[in-house]
């Protein structure tokens, strides 16, 4: 295994927040508090093996972030993927998590974060015993709370990863799958 602080960045100043600053707030932005275990929405989404709270959606910043808490009761995590136009920003809450990212395979743990480039192969998975919880960023938020979106309105079940019609979905929202999850 891989030295995990060797990728494993610290701290926020690693969330690309350069295109916030650019931008003007959306009209329609409320500044609202989140507290916490809120969603944005008021709604619950089980996604996977993880329930999932919107914390920024894609309109409060005019496309630029969109950010999720997921919480994982049970090991596991999505398939092998990339993202085409995103990055993505992993930032453990809590419990311990391992996460590959290119060919590199680290454990992660509270505190602990990981900013996964777009067009980067990889997959996280929650191993540990209890409760995890990360924060999600993408940036640009592209279509990634709509497939979020969308897989709430599958039933919150991941497909096969090799499944045509899986593919064809990730597709939609400019992601490519590559290969099952990690094996806990």
């Amino acid at each position: 295994m891989t030295n995990r602080r060797s990728l494993v960045l610290a701290g926020v100043g690693c969330l690309p927040l350069g295109l916030l600053a650019q931008r003007k707030p959306a009209a329609h932005a409320s500044g609202k508090r989140l507290r916490a275990g809120e969603d944005r929405f008021g709604e619950d989404r089980t996604i996977g093996v993880s329930t999932a709270k919107f914390k920024v959606s894609t309109g409060d910043t005019q496309g630029a972030l969109f950010a999720m808490e997921h919480k994982h009761t049970r090991n596991g995590g999505p398939a092998r993927h990339l993202h085409l136009n995103e990055d993505e920003w992993f930032y453990v809450l809590e419990g311990e998590y391992w996460i590959e990212v290119g060919g590199d395979r680290f454990t992660i743990g509270p505190g602990d974060s990981v900013l996964v480039p777009r067009r980067t192969p990889h997959a996280y998975a929650f191993q540990g015993n209890g409760v995890g919880r990360l924060l999600l960023t993408f940036s640009p938020a592209g279509k990634m709370e709509e497939s979020f979106r969308a897989f709430k309105d599958r039933g919150g079940n991941y497909s096969r990863w090799d499944s045509p019609e899986a593919r064809k979905r990730a597709r939609q929202f400019g992601m490519e799958l590559l290969g099952p999850p990690l094996s806990i």
